[in-house]
């Protein structure tokens, strides 16, 4: 019986998973006339964008200037250098993968702003629900705006054929969300962006042969997969800018609470916690009480020394809704690394295989260590690193998901010793815990954090 409710958990959690928010987007109309912002609730003016000044420097220095939408883009073109993608030996230029023009955020500048028609609000709305909100707790507050919208690049793809096949954007620092794209009012065909994640996908067509010509913008994770489709006529012309989580001013205390207090959407709106309610009213769910494991679908800088103050606020999509669903049940999450290679004696046999799941007691800096490790030992006989990661064997977890891979960090190096030297690590995933009390207790609407540990997401 404890299965079925099992498999009917993850069911929702696919399902959620299909129709989950990883990106968004929207248009800004161009009109003829000049938009009026005296009454943006008349119906007689439609509140829309001014024309687009860019203003640009070429290559061989001089300056130059378009409007748009109906500026002469060829100047713009001749300015723009090949534009690289980066990869494991550096910046490579490579048409078969990308073919573009690019600017980097120092050769031009430009008049439109993403904040002055809310899209970066919007997008702090459909990305990151759980942290637009001041807290109500007077101890904590936050300041506005949570996103920083960060100019990078202008790109031009024109036809016939410019593209840029499936990749994701090299990570800008620890609290790099995510990407926003604008394009600009020009009218070409093709190009359209198209975002993946985990088997979903959506399509974003920016283009316009219309006279009506609109700004239109995506915007999506920073780990999310993403492709340019070629562009059949015309240019294409786009506006790059990093997405970064900022905390503001706040204190640490209860932020745990005052997060889920403060949310913009109730969790019990979600069809989670419809779902898991229910399960825990049934005393064929975790009868005798039990933990649950869910490792975090979104990649995180968690090896990073600040992650432990990013939490919960550094949380995407369904690892957001996952922990406010708990917390709102009366629950206590906690997040914590699983280590990978712990067990590891360095040979290959039956007894290397894992018989628990590490779970170090807090997040942790990457960390080099001077420890050497024997053949046929492994770094849980090395005393220091146990005590640093806070490490404890955790048995009969029952995981709600799978590992995500691309999850996978380096969290300790170490050298390994006996024939001959040689370096071994320990991997890092980054996941959710909560600890399901007896069916007994739950009348009494108690819960507890797992192990006992530390709720990663309250003061560190």
């Amino acid at each position: 019986m404890e299965e079925i409710y099992l498999r009917q958990l993850r069911s929702t959690l696919d399902e959620y998973e299909s129709t989950a928010n990883f990106c968004c987007g929207g248009s800004i109309p161009v009109p003829d006339e000049p938009p009026t912002y005296g009454d943006v609730t008349s119906e007689k003016s439609k509140v829309g964008s001014p024309p687009i000044t860019l203003r640009f420097e070429g290559q061989d220095g001089s300056l130059g200037k378009v409007v748009l939408p109906g500026g002469d883009v060829e100047n713009l073109i001749k300015a723009c250098t090949p534009a690289t993608f980066g990869n494991s030996i550096g910046d490579v230029y490579d048409e078969n993968i990308r073919k573009a023009g690019k600017l980097d955020n120092t050769q031009f500048s430009s008049s439109f702003s993403p904040y002055d028609f809310g899209i970066v609000e919007a997008v702090g709305r459909a990305l990151a629900p759980g942290v637009r909100r001041f807290a109500e707790d007077d101890e904590i507050q936050y300041s506005s705006p949570i996103f920083v919208a960060e100019l990078y690049k202008l790109n031009v793809y024109s036809a016939p054929g410019d593209k840029f096949t499936e990749h994701i954007d090299t990570p800008r620092g620890p609290t790099h969300f995510g990407s926003l794209v604008v394009s600009l009012p020009t009218s070409h065909s093709g190009g359209e962006l198209r975002v993946n994640h985990k088997g979903h996908s959506k399509l974003f067509a920016f283009s316009s042969d219309s006279a009506a010509l609109n700004i239109t913008w995506a915007a999506f994770y920073s780990d999310c997969k993403h492709e340019v489709l070629p562009v059949v006529s015309g240019h294409r012309i786009t506006l790059t800018y990093n997405l970064f989580l900022t905390h503001g001013h706040r204190t640490r205390k209860n932020i745990q609470e005052s997060l889920v207090s403060g949310l913009v959407i109730d969790p019990e709106y979600y069809p989670i916690y419809q779902t898991l309610a229910e399960l825990l009213q049934q005393p064929g769910f975790m009868n005798e009480g039990g933990d649950l494991g869910w490792f975090c679908e979104h990649m995180y800088a968690h090896t990073d020394q600040t992650f432990d103050h990013r939490c919960p606020q550094a949380l995407k999509g369904l690892d957001f809704v996952l922990l406010s669903v708990f917390q709102s049940l009366g629950l206590k999450p906690e997040m914590r690394p699983v280590h990978e290679g712990v067990h590891n004696r360095g040979y290959s046999d039956e007894d290397n295989e894992p018989k628990s799941t590490v779970v170090g007691r807090r997040f942790r800096p990457v960390e080099y260590s001077n420890s050497e490790i024997g053949e046929g030992e492994s770094v849980l006989d090395d005393g220091w690193s146990c005590n640093w990661f806070g490490w404890e064997d955790w048995e009969d977890i029952t995981w709600l998901n799978e590992k995500f891979l691309r999850g996978k960090l380096v969290a300790m190096t170490f050298a390994r010793y006996g024939n001959e030297y040689s370096a071994d690590f320990v991997y890092s995933f980054a996941a959710i815990f909560v600890n399901i009390p007896p069916f007994a207790d739950r009348n009494h609407g108690t819960g507890s954090s797992g192990k006992g540990g530390v709720t990663k997401v309250q003061e560190a």
